[in-house]
């Protein structure tokens, strides 16, 4: 068994709402309509300018280019601050209070979360996924909301290692690792 007393901060919640933008299934579904739309666009823009005058044309091409090449560099920005301003958000309506407190505890079972705000049960044959970051565990229950176990929270890589171990055994998924 595997107890963890934590403490979640709104940088936990940040570092969720990014790495579930980027990188879980769903998460990366929204990355790749926001990331091509603006090739659609510029298609549908050029599209006029191809009939026409041969120098606007090549123009219209070039700049749409351009366009596309700085939309697709700052793509993966603009989803990190959309996480940002929706995790914002969620604390200004106190849909996430701070802090959030709590016990978490992989028992033969199931997991046990008890929290200020939350207590809870959750049997490993729910587990949907796990992901592991460079800052985090997440454990998720369904494809939008997970358990998030900070690093900061396990004492050694030995332990680390055995609830690594436990949970892959436990729900039998691979943990899907996607350290930067």
């Amino acid at each position: 068994m595997f107890q963890f007393n934590y403490t979640l901060t709104e940088n936990d919640y940040f570092q969720f709402n990014i790495n579930h933008q980027l990188y879980t299934r769903s998460g990366k579904r929204n990355f790749r309509v926001i990331k091509y739309s603006i090739l659609c666009i510029m298609i549908i823009a050029i599209t006029p300018f191809l009939f026409h005058d041969l120098t606007n044309t090549v123009i219209s091409i070039v700049t749409g280019i351009f366009c596309c090449i700085v939309w697709l560099i700052s793509a993966k920005r603009i989803v990190i601050e959309q996480a940002k301003s929706f995790v914002r958000k969620q604390l200004k309506n106190n849909h996430i209070s701070l802090p959030q407190d709590g016990t978490l505890s992989f028992e033969e079972q199931f997991i046990s979360n008890v929290g200020t705000l939350q207590e809870g049960k959750i049997s490993y044959r729910l587990i949907d996924s796990i992901y592991m970051t460079n800052m985090a565990i997440y454990i998720y229950i369904t494809p939008t909301s997970a358990i998030i176990l900070p690093y900061r929270f396990i004492e050694s890589q030995e332990v680390f290692n055995s609830l690594v171990g436990f949970l892959q055994e436990k729900t039998g998924k691979t943990i899907i690792n996607i350290t930067k």
